[in-house]
Parts: structure tokens; C-alpha cells; sequence
């Protein structure tokens, strides 16, 4: 009877310890979940402010046609006033 109490408190002692380790590696893959959420969300926030940057070197480049043109135009008026 001793030999089988013995046995049985190994085997609790052994089922006590899968079970933690089961809550670990589950606490362990919920952390994991979190941080691939963080990541995608921060992936997400990029690629927006990539986006808008984009848009706003597309406006200056507008911008400085635009005034290349002024400047022309400029250029021009004041030749022919000397002319």
C-alpha cells in the first residue's frame, strides 16, 4: 500500500507540474498574441503616415512647379520691360 501512495503523489506531483507548465506556455502565447496585435497596429499607423508624407511630397512638388512657373513668368515680363 505504501509503494501505491508513493506512486500516486508522483503522479500528482508530475500532473501538478504539466499543469503549470500548461499555464505557462498558455500565458506565454497570449503575451505572444498581444504583441503581434501591437504590431500590426503599428505596421497599420506606418504605412498611413507613409502615406501622407507621400501626399505632402507630392504637394511640394506641386508647389515648386508651380513657383518655377511664377518665376518664368517673372523673368519674362521683366526682359521685355528692358527690351
Amino acid at each position: 500500500m505504501k509503494k501505491i501512495g508513493t506512486a500516486i503523489d508522483g503522479i500528482r506531483a508530475a500532473g501538478s507540474s504539466v499543469k503549470k507548465n500548461m499555464t505557462i506556455i498558455e500565458n506565454m502565447s497570449n503575451t505572444t498574441k498581444n504583441r503581434l496585435d501591437e504590431i500590426t497596429i503599428s505596421v497599420s499607423e506606418m504605412s498611413l503616415q507613409s502615406e501622407h508624407l507621400s501626399k505632402t511630397a507630392n504637394d511640394l512638388r506641386v508647389m515648386t512647379v508651380n513657383q518655377n512657373t511664377v518665376f518664368s513668368q517673372i523673368s519674362v515680363k521683366d526682359a521685355e520691360k528692358k527690351a
